[in-house]
C-alpha cells in the first residue's frame, strides 16, 4: 500500500512557485556559455570560478526573489495526522 496521496491545489501552488521561477535556467544558461568559453579560450579556472560565484548568488536569488513571495502554509488537521501516521 502506498502512503502518497495526490496534492491539493493549496500544497501544489508554492511547490510549482518555487521550482518554476526560471532560476535554474539562468543558471543552466551562465554555465553552458561558461564551458562554451572555456573551450574557446581554453581558460580551464572558468567552471571553478562559475561554481564559486555562480552557485551562492542563485541561493541568494531564490530566497530573495522566491521564497519571499511564498506564503507560509497552513495545514488542516487531516494533512496533520496523515504527515504524523507516515512519519511514524
Amino acid at each position: 500500500m502506498s502512503d502518497k496521496r495526490p496534492l491539493t491545489d493549496e500544497e501544489r501552488a508554492p511547490y510549482l512557485a518555487y521550482f518554476h521561477d526560471g532560476i535554474w535556467d539562468i543558471l543552466l544558461g551562465i554555465w553552458l556559455l561558461t564551458w562554451g568559453l572555456t573551450i574557446l579560450l581554453d581558460a580551464v579556472y572558468l567552471p571553478a570560478l562559475i561554481i564559486v560565484v555562480a552557485l551562492p548568488m542563485t541561493w541568494k536569488l531564490k530566497q530573495r526573489l522566491t521564497v519571499s513571495r511564498l506564503e507560509p502554509m497552513r495545514y488542516t488537521p487531516e494533512q496533520l495526522n496523515h504527515t504524523r501516521q507516515r512519519i511514524r
